[in-house]
Order: C-alpha cells, then sequence, then structure tokens
C-alpha cells in the first residue's frame, strides 16, 4: 500500500452506503464499502472489497480497492468503529442473529500489514 501513500496504521472514513447516514442490516460474507473523501492515491469512491466477519462485533478485512476509474489495487484494510474507535462495528440492537447485525453506515478503515 505504500505505492499509494498510505502507511501500516492510516485511517480513513468510508460508508456503507451512499444514502443519508443511517443503520443497516449486512450479513456475515463479501461486502463493499467507498471511500468517503480522497484518501492519498485513492479518490473518493473508491470501492473497498473484502469479508464481514459477525461475532460479538461486525468485523471487516478489505482486500481490494477499485477506483471510480476501474483501475484495482490489493490492500489490507480493516474495518474500525467511528464511535469508539474499535476495530470492528458495534452491532446495534434489533438483530441477534449469528449471521446478520445490525450497524451504522459509516466507519474508518485502518491500513494493517495482516489480519488479526
Amino acid at each position: 500500500m505504500a505505492k499509494l501513500g498510505i502507511d501500516i496504521g492510516d485511517k480513513h472514513e468510508a460508508v456503507f452506503t451512499r444514502d443519508r447516514p443511517q443503520f443497516i442490516s449486512v450479513r456475515e460474507g463479501p461486502a463493499q464499502v467507498s471511500l468517503y473523501g480522497d484518501w492519498e492515491e485513492l479518490p473518493h469512491g473508491t470501492v473497498l472489497s473484502g469479508r464481514l466477519i459477525v461475532r460479538d462485533r461486525v468485523y471487516g478485512r478489505l482486500t481490494s480497492a477499485t477506483t471510480p476509474k476501474g483501475d484495482s489495487f490489493p490492500v489490507c484494510l480493516e474495518v474500525y468503529d467511528v464511535q469508539d474507535g474499535e476495530r470492528g462495528m458495534a452491532r446495534e440492537s434489533g438483530n441477534d442473529s449469528p449471521s446478520n447485525a445490525r450497524i451504522f453506515t459509516s466507519e474508518r478503515v485502518r491500513a494493517v500489514s495482516e489480519f488479526e
């Protein structure tokens, strides 16, 4: 990710949906989020793809970035909660399923060297 100007530990805002911020339902498995604003060499709207893992929190491991122009890059990013700053997104009440959860649409992504 150094080629993109992003260092390990750097964080940036991202969203699950471009609609107004809200609570949404997500399920374990493939997922995409979009960068909110430019992040070094990655422009606003870059789609970050990877996988969500639903546990006590909703963890995200993002491994690919595709810019609005279609350029793709490998990345190693984890999802962090905007509210509490912890790794993974806090589960909101309303869905206690082991494979689905309600979360807020805004989060931060953090560059990591490997996934925890």
